[in-house]
């Protein structure tokens, strides 16, 4: 198959002026011959000699122009052989890099490299010098499983366009799924008794009391890798084989993971037995090029538009436009992402410390010790959420593609962060004993939190300010909680329009994994902001554009301030949140011991960050309303952070 390409100048020498040409149409060229002489200009250091001849140096020297620039000539050669079919430049023309000035057309375009040799001539490629024309060599692996194999940009982007004409004939989007901790939890034992206890502990989504079980649970397959100790135990997330029936009708699947092969393929067999789903579109770190990130450009290297990518790690991706971040599932106490050991460490939000009623119940008195203990019941459903936003990506797509497929033709860059961005259009949030801060740690700006935060279209802010309409609170009483409720009132005494409230982060993570706000209510950490929600959503219902701050002027004196009214409000505010609040909240609320490391240095001023104030806290939460959470269900919602 011929292949025409066309020669230009190197961009380090452009502009350029066309001397000479040294070839005619119909003449057959070799590598590296001349095709024509070319003259530019580059900028001289005066401090260094021009040449190795003291007499010629100071002869070129003559030659420098006032500005410090020194004209040069030479050869353009031909970077592969074939033969000239067309002269476009001209003699004394002026061109840049992108202007094509001679057509070079090869009996074949090698567009296809198997492990060094053309697929399609058997030509030994690997003596050819890579330098030439962009896209004249196959130089692109978008392939899933074959290391070796290699196209050119013009037969990727021939393969992509094939693509995109059947995925929209089948009505179709790609979506590319993570699999640990994005739609699986594994573990790996070389304990021989694990089995019969997780098989004793856990009875899957539907338990049946009624005979004891004697297999694992249709939910979790295990396994052994060739030439490997462990058996490794994979849970399927909640709701998995339904989100992969229907997802199929509506995107074609692939698997992107950190894994091995044999384990990608091991894991594959186990949530897609009869190869339904995913065929042969499994790429692994063997095959990926890279240990520590993922990019879409891997698989398809000239078009993302029509791309999906699932995965429980943003910053792998880099935060990429095409990406939908899942919430981390976490089955197995314990244990986070078996592959992650080359990744970055993530920035985690903040978890109290077991009790010591929690900490015997954490392991079975009959388990060997250092064996994680699975959880009992397992309440995920953020694969149903997921189903539901790619429903509505899908069908915001296809609404937008025109019955002609001419331009413009929809973006899923476009589409789905303006899905996102909608969400928690017009707040404003300020965290407070959520984000580490310490010594060492990343600005706050840096943190998942922060940042999945914004894609959602929240804005978010170091301190508390008159824009400020939700403080997102690991814990009560910190600097930051008591400056939003004393925003609460005017100075003249009257309540504000719009005053911040006070949230769990639960508020935040749930309405980012549903893809709506939700009502604020269930998760106040003061009961008396309950009218202040009422009023927002009031104006919400009303057609308010989302925006909620309001103009008042900020009272910013300390919180040891002397005034007694304040000091009144602040006392008021030990009482504590509802029992079911507390609980949501358990994975998130920074240890009272740990405040000065987890919160603002600012907050370690304020006078309920004493040590007598944490005492009083504790004694306070030691009743019935502060009642221990069953320790595999805070392990779950633990990890799930």
């Amino acid at each position: 198959m011929e292949a025409v390409n066309t020669i230009v100048i190197p961009r380090r020498h452009e502009p350029a002026k066309v001397i000479e040409f040294k070839v005619t149409v119909d003449d057959v060229v070799e590598k590296d011959t001349p095709l024509l002489t070319y003259e530019y200009s580059f900028k001289v250091d005066p401090n260094q000699p021009v040449s190795s001849d003291p007499i010629l140096d100071q002869a070129l020297r003559k030659a420098i122009d006032r500005d410090g620039y020194m004209k040069k000539r030479e050869y353009l050669r031909s970077p592969l052989d074939g033969k000239v079919t067309a002269i476009l430049g001209r003699i004394g023309e002026v061109v840049r890099h992108g202007d094509a000035l001679l057509e070079i057309t090869q009996p074949c375009g090698h567009d296809v490299v198997f492990n060094g040799l053309c697929s399609i001539c058997g030509m030994d490629m690997t003596r050819v010098d890579r330098s030439g024309t962009d896209g004249s060599r196959a130089n692109i692996n978008m392939s899933h499983d074959a290391k070796g194999l290699r196209v050119s940009y013009e037969e990727a982007n021939r393969l992509e366009s094939e693509t995109m004409h059947r995925l929209w004939k089948a009505k179709k989007l790609s979506l590319i799924i993570d699999l640990d901790q994005t739609i699986i939890h594994a573990y790996a034992s070389q304990d021989p008794n694990f089995e019969k206890w997780l098989i004793d502990n856990y009875h899957g989504p539907t338990k049946d009391a009624s005979e004891a079980p004697t297999t694992l649970p249709n939910d979790i397959g295990s396994f052994v890798l060739p030439d490997g100790p462990h058996r490794y135990y994979i849970k399927l997330r909640p709701d998995l084989r339904e989100f992969l029936e229907k997802i199929s009708d509506m995107y074609e699947m692939h698997i992107y993971t950190m894994g091995t092969r044999h384990y990608a393929e091991a894991v594959a067999a186990t949530i897609d037995p009869e190869r339904r789903y995913f065929r042969e579109r499994i790429l692994s770190r063997d095959e990926s090029g890279s240990v520590t990130h993922k990019t879409l450009r891997r698989l398809f290297p000239c078009d993302t538009s029509m791309v999906v990518a699932l995965d429980d790690r943003a910053d792998v991706w880099q935060w990429s436009p095409n990406l939908i971040k899942v919430q981390p599932y976490a089955f197995f106490s314990g244990v986070g992402d078996i592959n992650s050991g080359m990744l970055p460490p993530t920035t985690p939000i903040p978890r109290p410390a077991l009790s010591a009623d929690d900490k015997g119940k954490e392991m079975d008195v009959n388990q060997p010790e250092g064996r994680p203990e699975p959880t009992l019941s397992d309440n995920d459903h953020e694969l149903t959420h997921m189903l539901k936003v790619l429903t509505q990506l899908h069908q915001n797509y296809y609404a937008k593609l025109k019955p002609s497929l001419s331009p413009p033709l929809p973006d899923v860059t476009t589409l789905l962060p303006r899905m996102k961005t909608s969400v928690l259009k017009g707040v404003t949030l300020v965290f407070s004993a959520v984000i580490p801060i310490h010594p060492g740690a990343p600005p706050p700006e840096k943190s998942d939190l922060w940042r999945w935060a914004e894609q959602f279209g929240a804005h978010c802010e170091t301190d508390v300010s008159k824009r400020t309409t939700h403080m997102v609170a690991g814990k009560r009483d910190t600097a930051k909680v008591h400056k939003a409720r004393r925003l609460k009132n005017a100075k003249n005494g009257t309540m504000r329009k719009h005053p911040p409230i006070v949230v769990t982060v639960a508020w935040l993570l749930d309405s980012m994994s549903q893809w709506t706000r939700l009502d604020e209510t269930a998760y106040l950490w003061y009961e008396e902001d309950k009218d202040i929600v009422e009023a927002r959503n009031k104006q919400l219902e009303e057609g308010n554009d989302g925006v909620l701050s309001d103009d008042s002027s900020i009272d910013d004196e300390d919180e040891s301030g002397s005034d007694p009214q304040k000091a009144k409000l602040a006392a008021s505010n030990t009482e504590q949140p509802p029992a079911s609040v507390i609980e949501s909240m358990s994975s998130f609320i920074v240890p009272a011991g740990e405040e000065a490391a987890t919160s603002d240095p600012a907050e370690g001023s304020s006078a309920g960050s004493s040590s007598g104030s944490r005492k009083r806290r504790s004694e306070d939460m030691s009743g019935d309303q502060k009642k221990p959470i069953p320790a595999a269900l805070q392990r779950l919602k633990a990890q799930s952070a």
